[in-house]
């Protein structure tokens, strides 16, 4: 995760990064039922991204009850995932039923961000 950190503070200098773990002190004994993102990119335009850095697949399954939980801050989340699993990764978010939720988008991980 620290090297997508230091990728996207690369990319977006003037963005302002969110860990899981402040994420998860937002959040605490809030009761809400909340996925914690891996990160949170909050960006000048007043966007505020979930950061998810996928580098195995889940079960089919198990992205629904991720996808549904997502935190209500975010404008968007962005799936960083191997280039052999964009595809795939996209396919599963897509055939989620989409109440009302952010747009996921999955982003192919840039190279030498994981070895």
């Amino acid at each position: 995760m620290a090297r997508l950190r230091l990728w996207l503070a690369g990319r977006y200098p003037t963005a302002t990064w969110s860990s899981e773990r402040q994420i998860r002190s937002r959040w605490a004994n809030s009761g809400a039922r909340v996925r914690f993102a891996d990160g949170q990119l909050d960006l000048p335009d007043g966007r505020c991204i979930g950061i998810e850095l996928e580098t195995h697949r889940k079960k089919r399954h198990e992205y629904e009850a991720i996808v549904r939980d997502v935190d209500p801050d975010f404008d968007q989340v962005w799936w960083f995932s191997p280039t052999q699993d964009v595809a795939w990764l996209a396919d599963v978010l897509e055939e989620i039923p989409k109440p009302e939720r952010p747009p996921h988008l999955v982003v192919e991980l840039p190279e030498g961000v994981i070895r």
